[in-house]
C-alpha cells in the first residue's frame, strides 16, 4: 500500500527485477514531472492550438494550484473529482493531486444527475472542480442539488475563475511549496 491507501497490485519482486532492469524508475508521477521541469524549464510541457505551456511555468502552476488544494484540507489520500472540457488544466491537477497524494477522478462533462452522484458518492470525492455548466446543464446547481447525499465532499471549485485566482496570487517558488507542504 502507498501513502495514498492504494495498494499496489504489482507483487514486490517484480517491481525490484523492473527497478534492476531500468524499466521502472522507482519515482512517482510528479517526482518525474519535477525533474523533467528542472532539467528542461523552457520546453513545451502542453500544447494545444489556443496557447503552449513550457515545464517551468506549468511546474509554477502545478504548485500554485497544491498550495491552493492544501489550503482546502486536500491531504494524501484525498478524492479530487473534476468534470471540465479538454485543457492543460487536466494536467495541472493530475500533476496537483499527485504532488499532494491525492488521487484524481476524472469524469467527462455532459453526465446528468445519476452519473455524478454515483460516481461522487463512490469515490468519496473531498473536492469537485467543474465548469459552471455544460450545454443547457446547470452543473454547480446539480451538484449543490446533490450535496446533502455526499458526504464526503468538502469543497466544489465552480469554475477555472478560482484556478486563475490562486494562481496569480502564488508567487513561491517551488521548493518553497514543497518545503511548506512537507514533501
Amino acid at each position: 500500500m502507498n501513502h495514498s491507501g492504494i495498494v499496489d497490485l504489482v507483487p514486490a519482486d517484480i517491481r525490484d527485477q523492473w527497478i534492476k532492469s531500468g524499466i521502472y524508475p522507482n519515482k512517482s508521477l510528479f517526482q518525474l514531472f519535477y525533474e523533467q521541469a528542472q532539467r528542461q524549464p523552457d520546453k513545451p510541457a502542453v500544447v494545444s492550438p489556443e496557447q503552449t505551456i513550457s515545464y517551468g511555468e506549468l511546474q509554477h502552476k502545478v504548485a500554485c494550484l497544491a498550495a491552493s488544494l492544501h489550503d482546502l484540507g486536500v491531504v494524501a489520500g484525498d478524492v479530487i473529482a473534476y468534470q471540465l472540457s479538454n485543457s492543460w488544466y487536466h494536467c495541472a491537477i493530475d500533476l496537483a493531486a499527485a504532488m499532494l497524494g491525492a488521487i484524481v477522478a476524472p469524469y467527462p462533462p455532459g453526465r446528468g444527475l445519476l452519473d455524478t452522484q454515483s460516481l461522487l458518492s463512490r469515490c468519496d470525492a473531498r473536492v469537485i472542480i467543474v465548469e459552471p455548466g455544460f450545454g443547457e446543464l446547470d452543473i454547480c446547481r446539480m451538484i449543490e442539488s446533490l450535496r446533502p447525499a455526499l458526504l464526503s465532499l468538502r469543497n466544489v471549485i465552480r469554475n477555472y475563475l478560482y484556478i486563475k485566482i490562486k494562481y496569480l496570487q502564488c508567487l513561491p517558488s517551488m521548493k518553497t511549496v514543497s518545503h511548506n507542504l512537507n514533501l
